[in-house]
Formats: C-alpha cells, structure tokens, sequence
C-alpha cells in the first residue's frame, strides 16, 4: 500500500514580533510529523521529506521580503532565539540533518506574500516524530526594523510515511 503524502501545515520562523538582522537566526519551529501523520504525539517514524515550502508575508505597512538566507533543519530541538548569531550550544549541531541555502531568486510573489518552494529531491528520515528548522537569515535588510513592519516566515513541509 502506498502511505498518503502528508503535510505539516504553515509554522512560523520569523514572527512579526522578531527583529532579524543579517547573519541571526529566526524562531526555532517544530514541524510536528507524528500529528502531521495522524499517529499520537512523540511517535517516531521514517519517511521521505518531499517539498519543503517557504512563505513571506507582510501584514503590516512594509514590503514583503524575498530574503535569501539559509534553512537548517534538525532532528532534534535547537537551541537557538531570534536574533542569536550562533546555535546557544554544540550539542544543537549534533542534531543537524540538512541546511538548504535560499537565494533572493528563489521567491515568487506580489505585494501581499511571496513563496519559495526550496526542495528538488526528496531526502529521507530515520524513526524521529519532529523535524525542527531555523532560518538563518543572509540578507543585509533587516526583517522588522521599521515601525509598521510585520514580516514573517513560515515553512510548510509534506512528507510520505513509510513506518
């Protein structure tokens, strides 16, 4: 039987509230694949990542941004905060499982949102219930600096069970 492709629905990395400046990290965001799934919270499985999206948008008085930076995705929780320069420890790069760098070119949009769907191949899981990603921001405009400003990333990812 072939597993249903799943999704994780929109989860924030750059919230509105969150100044990120040129080489700092967003908000750490879980990308709960268990409940994605349908399984009970915490309950591991493997699969296949398929497309990972990334959304822009701008709720405020601003421009939506098309900034190029770096996603890192973990299989473990990250220790890191909005506007940190560095993972706050180590041991968060132990749990390193890809980065996936995201030119300025990788965007589409207009005036109220844009998207960037940044994921060509599919890259396989071992047994986790969660993915944990962080956005490294690479561009020298700082995301809400102004007043007025309400930028904000989000990912969705989809995914294919296979236990």
């Amino acid at each position: 039987m072939i597993e249903p492709i799943h999704t994780t629905g929109l989860v924030t990395l750059v919230s509105k509230d969150d100044q990120v400046d040129q080489t700092t990290y967003g908000r750490k965001a879980k990308l709960d694949l268990a409940t994605a799934a349908g399984l009970p919270a915490g309950t591991p499985l493997s699969g296949e990542l398929l497309r990972l999206l990334l959304l822009s948008r701008e709720g405020g008085t601003g421009t939506v941004q098309k900034p190029a930076g770096t996603l890192f995705l973990f299989t473990a929780e990250p220790d890191v905060s909005p506007g940190d320069q560095a993972l706050d420890d180590g041991d968060s790069w132990a749990g390193a499982w890809a980065a996936v760098s995201v030119a300025t070119t990788d965007w589409q949009g207009d005036d109220s949102g844009a998207l960037a769907i940044i994921l060509a191949d599919p890259i396989p899981f071992h047994a986790i219930s969660a993915l944990w990603a962080a956005w490294l921001h690479g561009d020298a405009t700082t995301l809400n600096i102004e007043e007025g400003d309400e930028e904000t990333i989000h990912i969705n990812a989809w995914f294919r069970r296979e236990s």
